[in-house]
């Protein structure tokens, strides 16, 4: 019965250890930035548990198991002690509002596109206030250690399009002034677009 359930933990910290290895081979850190820290503290206390009942039982094969275990723990913790730069993308959520330049009244049913060179990142319609919130994946990059988390989003080089019957086309652009915003930090402010009459 011991063994059966050594060698279920063992599996289970199996599975931790390939989620540590996915989340810091293929993912992005700043999805993961209480998940995975909480995986490692699992991988330790099944550590724990696979030593206690190997020593207490005399199982030189649990006590192996452990050993394995260990490393496991071991190598998913080196992301989390030492200090960690990352280059991905964050989902963020972007508010635009937009107005009729002449009256100042919201536009509703507007179409509003985030894109750059590189192509679209959003895209949404207006409410009945003239706003559209777009979820979007931008580019972004920082640090990440045990206790701290920094990080920015790359706004530089985006573009917000809206277009809406009777207007001609308005832009938001992106520039060296906004090029960046805190990833930890407030939402990104409200973007307004005024729309002119064709």
């Amino acid at each position: 019965m011991i063994r059966k359930i050594g060698y279920a933990i063992f599996l289970a910290s199996t599975a931790l250890f390939a989620y540590g290895v996915w989340v810091y081979e293929t993912d992005f850190w700043e999805d993961h930035q209480i998940l995975f820290p909480v995986a490692n503290l699992l991988l330790l206390f099944m550590t724990f548990i696979l030593f206690w009942a190997g020593a207490k039982k005399g199982r030189r094969d649990l006590l192996v198991v452990a050993s394995v275990n260990s490393l496991f723990w071991f190598l998913c913790a080196i992301p989390l002690i030492q200090h960690t730069a990352w280059v991905g993308s964050s989902r963020e959520q972007l508010t635009i509002r937009v107005l009729d330049a002449k009256t100042g009244k919201p536009i509703p049913s507007a179409s509003v596109r985030i894109e750059s060179k590189f192509g679209k990142y959003g895209e949404g319609e207006t409410d009945k206030g003239g706003k559209a919130r777009i979820e979007a994946l931008l580019p972004a990059s920082g640090t990440t250690s045990l206790f701290k988390w920094r990080g920015r989003i790359r706004l530089l080089g985006l573009t917000v399009k809206a277009e809406s019957d009777s207007y001609e086309p308005g832009f938001f652009y992106f520039d060296e002034n906004n090029s960046w915003w805190p990833l930890y930090g407030p939402p990104i402010p409200e973007i307004e677009i005024r729309l002119q009459k064709k």
